[in-house]
């Protein structure tokens, strides 16, 4: 077992409160805090406690996973992560055109996939994947702007769903400025996005796109090629090991449109994750290698085995925990983490809460 250190990513779309409250940091309002990473990836890997060296540097390679925390202070740009063809495809791409990782043009940062999942801490909104044909015409019809009648048009003509999707949100994308101003109307969640990105038009085609609350507990998953945009609140991601987004809008980064057409999975929907039992809690696993979650718990004061085989990345949402192995002990408060290189013999004793990330299979 090592400490690790999470990374914090300044992005002007973070909260400046979330994240410190958490961590029991001040906040500070100049330098909002959208993230925190804790992993082995080379733009942002953690250090380890007490030591010179970084996860990356122990680890002597990339994790299959990454953990975040997240914290929107409004809303994060409209995006997709390409499926593994597409991202190696654009990749080769980016690399043969000589554009370093870190510039801002860089579209494809990672040759790899980026299926994610959201795991809420508070109360925590979003807007992920697509609402049926028939949701999403009955709000444009509330809307008295010709940009919507053109997108109620397209999903109401020929074609399977995907098709007519696919349509819609290629014309709210093309549309102008002006086109889009006001185009909240009488929708309060579309109007505050209106609010905060005026004559975007991710504005527009967010009414294309289930929005969800999620209750401190719920998890959505986002595979490969499903559009979302996070709003507000303070989550956990767990997801692939890669930093490939494709923005269309809510942004003030590169926005490539047609990139992010080609990759966006048209008859994606998503819905709330139904976890599993678990021994210590529950265990969200869901439908990819990379990544698993536990939620785990130890609510009485005897070590509760937390079994699970593999290279992990412990984070503590509640404390303080301790985690035992063998001889070996380790306290960690909210926000505090760990590395684990395999957790097979681990327990856990509370009277807080872990979230334990890991390869996608339970032992």
């Amino acid at each position: 077992m090592q400490r690790i250190l999470g990374v914090a990513r300044h992005y002007d779309w973070g909260s400046p409160t979330a994240i410190p409250a958490f961590l029991g940091d001040p906040p500070d309002p100049e330098r909002p805090v959208a993230e925190v990473w804790f992993g082995a990836h080379e733009d942002a890997p953690s250090p380890v406690a007490g030591s010179d060296q970084t996860l990356l540097d122990v680890v002597g390679n990339r994790l299959p996973f990454l953990v975040k925390l997240l914290a929107p202070g409004r809303s994060v740009s409209l995006q997709v992560h390409p499926e593994p063809h597409l991202a190696e495809a654009g990749f080769r791409e980016d690399e043969a055109s000589g554009i370093p990782r870190d510039d801002p043009r860089r579209r494809f940062k990672d040759p790899v996939h980026k299926p994610e999942m959201v795991f809420a801490l508070t109360p925590f909104t979003g807007l992920v994947g697509f609402r049926p044909v028939a949701e999403c015409v009955r709000d444009l019809d509330r809307l008295d702007a010709d940009l919507a009648r053109r997108m109620r048009a397209e999903l109401t003509g020929p074609g399977p769903d995907g098709d007519r999707r696919r349509r819609a949100l290629q014309t709210a994308l093309d549309a102008s400025a002006d086109e889009v101003k006001g185009f909240g109307g009488e929708i309060p969640w579309l109007a505050d996005l209106a609010e905060q990105y005026p004559g975007d038009p991710g504005v527009a085609a967010a009414v294309l796109l289930r929005r969800f609350v999620l209750a401190p507990g719920e998890a959505v998953f986002v595979p490969s090629g499903m559009i979302h945009a996070y709003s507000s609140g303070l989550a956990l991601e767990v997801m692939a090991n890669s930093d490939t987004v494709l923005r269309a809008g809510l942004t003030t980064k590169l926005v490539d449109v047609d990139a992010l057409m080609r990759c966006v999975d048209f008859d994606s929907e998503a819905a709330v994750e139904v976890s599993r039992h678990h021994s210590a809690g529950r265990l969200y696993s869901p439908a990819v290698t990379e990544f698993a979650l536990l939620d785990a718990t130890a609510a009485s004061p005897e070590p509760v085995p937390i079994s699970l085989a593999g290279q992990q990345i412990a984070l503590c949402v509640e404390g303080p925990v301790e985690l035992i192995d063998g001889a070996n002990r380790l306290e960690l408060g909210p926000g505090q983490a760990a590395y684990l290189a395999d957790a097979k013999g681990l327990s856990m004793r509370g009277p807080g809460r872990l979230v334990l990330a890991g390869p996608g299979r339970e032992s």
